[in-house]
């Protein structure tokens, strides 16, 4: 897993057993013992929780094993099952794992930043509009931040539409982007600080700290396996509020800088955003229906099929 594109040499190894795992706990503190003991809260707590690596994506997904006595069983409003009919072509456990996290990635991109797939002659194989365009134009009447990044660096025709809010980095905020398709430019972004002295948000000059470095995605995806079924189950938990994503509003403006362009310019954060109304958004008002929301060209993609599950699973369910 490439863990960061500005260093390539940065990678991840993905390990995995289909064992169960015993975790054995030595506990001197008789509250911490307690809690352990108290099975709503402990179920919670794994249901909410990933470790290690690339937690927000489904990885480090662990659960009380069903035949333990503290297990109960939780499932999230927002989910999608993965079954014999996703998992056919499927040999062995790796490819099952590979199976289910490739289906995350690819609902976590139609959220954010959306997909264009092509080939190597530069033919659009794939192309589904992110929804956080959507949220941006539909609920805020405004373009949202990669029509703004094209239109102030890659020369773009300006819309009439002049306000811009950072819609995309609301599902979570890094500070680097590459943008292969403009010559491999650099996006860089960050935070506004506080000044004091003028009592503004502005830019960081020089060494400034900005008030946000990072921002993990308040969108925790939690698969769990079914050995019953042999099924997996993909909740969609959201975690605003363990994410600090008020903090994240509260520094109101993102810069963004090229590093072909040698400029910046700023937008704001959007202060009424919560990962619960944007998917009330999507389901309710947008009421999104795939198959009149990808163009036909694309119905005979594989990705055209997956989402179709997904998002068909998702409505049904609420």
């Amino acid at each position: 897993m490439d863990a960061d594109y500005c260093n390539p040499d940065e990678y991840r190894k993905f390990s995995f057993t289909d064992a169960p795992l015993v975790m054995k706990l030595t506990i001197a503190d008789n509250a911490l013992y307690r809690y352990l003991l108290d099975a709503d809260l402990l179920n919670d707590f794994f249901f909410q929780s990933n470790f290690g690596t690339r937690q927000s994506k489904g990885f480090g997904s662990f659960t009380i094993d069903k035949n333990d006595s503290l297990y109960k069983s939780r499932l999230s409003k927002y989910r999608f099952v993965l079954g014999d009919d996703e998992l056919q072509d499927t040999q062995t456990i790796n490819d099952e794992y590979q199976k289910v996290f490739e289906y995350i990635d690819l609902f976590y991109k139609t959220l954010r930043g959306g997909i264009n797939l092509k080939n190597r002659q530069g033919v659009t194989l794939f192309y589904f509009k992110s929804l956080a365009y959507q949220y941006a134009d539909e609920v805020l009447d405004a373009k949202w931040d990669k029509r703004k990044i094209k239109e102030e660096f890659y020369g773009i025709e300006k819309q009439s539409r002049q306000h811009t809010y950072d819609v995309k980095d609301m599902l979570g905020f890094s500070t680097n982007e590459m943008w292969l398709s403009y010559n491999k430019d650099s996006i860089v972004k960050t935070s506004a600080t506080w000044d004091e002295r003028e009592q503004r948000f502005r830019e960081p000059r020089g060494q400034e700290k900005p008030l946000v470095e990072r921002m993990s995605s308040p969108i925790l995806f939690k698969p769990i396996f079914d050995d019953d079924k042999l099924t997996y189950t993909v909740n969609l938990i959201f975690q605003d509020e363990k994410v600090n994503m008020q903090g994240f509003k509260d520094s109101r403006k993102i810069y963004i800088s090229s590093n072909k362009r040698h400029r910046s310019f700023g937008i704001e954060i959007p202060q009424e955003f919560s990962t619960d109304s944007f998917f009330d958004f999507i389901f309710n008002k947008l009421d999104i229906d795939i198959v009149s929301y990808v163009d036909e060209e694309y119905h005979d993609h594989e990705y055209f099929d997956m989402l179709e599950d997904i998002y068909s699973q998702i409505k049904s369910n609420l």
